[in-house]
């Protein structure tokens, strides 16, 4: 009768371990499926056409998108095109597609019609490799590795250390000493400096086209660095698309694109598309305020 009394404890502790060993073979089931994902074609490739363009317009021609292997599109028939330099914002209620267009442009959404070309230059045809030099993407949820500051802007050794420290400059990142450690995932940096460490290696690619995705949520004086990469934008020619979940910076974009329900439902820019009260933009508008 002891010996049956230690029995409800016995099978608590069961339960216990039983639970801990289902959690962390979670972890196991994943590394297994992202072992049998299909490879990203990463080969270099020789892109010679990009050096004949001189204006890297960029043309999304009757776009359909899906989400990996479904054939079910979720963005329908979108036709529109940004003109090189021009900074742009997509809004649109959560769900309504713009990350969905945005992950197309790095080869993260699944084509179902249509195209995307950069000049005449369609992007299905450019290696991946390449893709990612022109076209720089910056998240909401940034992630930075162990190392150094310098280590987290040029992982791959390319630039000299005054066109690191200028781009730090012109985004006022101050105080950053290159050589300083970083523990690993960042653990030791806020979230607002991962996010602006993050912008500034975007930036010093220079690359043709800059997409964030609500980058500088966590930056506390966000409308002051939207504005200073307006500047830096102008002077190197970079086309700016930004997804755009505050509105109180919105007005001052040249361009704004509502997304909703996977098409394009308003375009033009934002001050005359306000004045519409009626409109999908200014109903968002009012509702944010």
């Amino acid at each position: 009768m002891n010996y049956s009394l230690l029995v409800p404890i016995y099978l608590a502790w069961v339960v216990k371990f039983m639970t801990e060993l289902e959690n962390c073979l979670n972890a196991v089931e994943r590394i297994v499926e992202y072992t049998e994902l299909d490879h990203e074609d990463l080969f270099e490739e020789s892109d010679d056409d990009f050096e004949d363009i001189n204006e890297f317009d960029l043309k999304f021609e009757k776009l359909s998108l899906s989400h990996g292997d479904i054939l079910r599109p979720v963005v329908h028939n979108v036709n529109f095109q940004i003109p090189q330099g021009q900074r742009v914002a997509l809004v649109g209620r959560s769900g309504s597609g713009k990350s969905t267009i945005i992950n197309s442009l790095s080869g993260m959404s699944r084509i179902v019609q249509g195209d995307i070309k950069i000049g005449n230059i369609s992007l299905s045809s450019v290696s991946i490799l390449n893709l990612r030099k022109i076209i720089k993407t910056v998240p909401q949820d940034v992630h930075v590795f162990g190392g150094t500051i310098k280590d987290i802007l040029d992982p791959n050794k390319e630039y000299e250390i005054q066109d690191i420290k200028r781009v730090l400059d012109d985004l006022e990142i101050k105080d950053q000493d290159l050589d300083s450690e970083v523990e690993s995932f960042g653990d030791n940096l806020s979230m607002a400096l991962k996010q602006e460490l993050v912008i500034a290696q975007a930036i010093l690619s220079q690359p043709k086209v800059l997409v964030m995705d609500e980058a500088t949520s966590a930056i506390e004086d966000d409308r002051l660095m939207i504005a200073k990469l307006f500047k830096i934008c102008k002077n190197l020619n970079i086309t700016l698309i930004s997804v755009v979940h505050r509105l109180s910076n919105i007005t001052s974009y040249d361009r704004v694109l509502v997304i909703g329900d996977g098409r394009v439902l308003e375009d033009g820019k934002p001050l005359e598309l306000l004045k519409k009260p009626m409109g999908f933009f200014s109903s968002l508008y009012r509702n944010s305020i």
